[in-house]
């Protein structure tokens, strides 16, 4: 499929996202925006499921479509030395 098209149709498929999320992409120009929407992938996750864990290294960006998230917190147990 030509690359032109192919950004057609990921431009049509994630409009709402985009959209939704503009703030983030205030001064971007537009081809790195085409090459951004061509790049984006879908993910279906279970309630419940994990997402990404505290101090783990992430060169994704997760942009929530529908349903929700929510930010757990896990300290780590505090180690006492005498």
């Amino acid at each position: 499929m030509p690359s032109s098209l192919k950004m057609k149709v990921a431009f049509s498929q994630y409009e709402d996202v985009m959209e939704r999320n503009l703030f983030l992409f205030r001064g971007c120009n537009a081809q790195f925006l085409n090459m951004l929407v061509v790049a984006l992938r879908e993910m279906y996750l279970m309630p419940g499921e994990t997402v990404i864990q505290q101090r783990d290294m992430s060169r994704e960006l997760i942009f929530v479509r529908t349903g929700g998230a929510e930010k757990l917190t896990h300290r780590p147990p505090l180690t006492v030395c005498s």
